[in-house]
């Protein structure tokens, strides 16, 4: 990761976004468990970025139960079920990070 931060600098960039899904930080079968291995590989990039000058949006990439009904939001099929899923409570303490 390091090298790859040194390339994004080399090329002027000073901003990138890290598109994340949700199971780095819940598990859907077990909802009430946050996983700390999520938020450490997220701190690590951030960190890395931040030795080379360079800024990161942390971009929630999918939800519980799927925030939309596109292919790329794990939703499973053509409707968003986040405001539904049983997981959906769980979002909370992840968003307090």
């Amino acid at each position: 990761m390091e090298e790859d931060a040194k390339f994004l600098k080399s090329l002027g960039l000073n901003c990138v976004r890290i598109p994340v899904n949700h199971r780095h930080f819940i598990d859907d079968l077990h909802p009430d468990t946050i996983k700390e291995e999520g938020f450490k590989l997220v701190d690590r990039i951030v960190d890395i970025c931040a030795a080379e000058g360079i800024y990161t949006i942390i971009d929630l990439h999918t939800t519980p139960g799927g925030q939309n009904g596109g292919w790329h939001a794990d939703s499973g099929c053509n409707r968003a079920h986040f405001w539904e899923h049983k997981v959906s409570i769980s979002i909370k303490p992840v968003s307090r990070r």
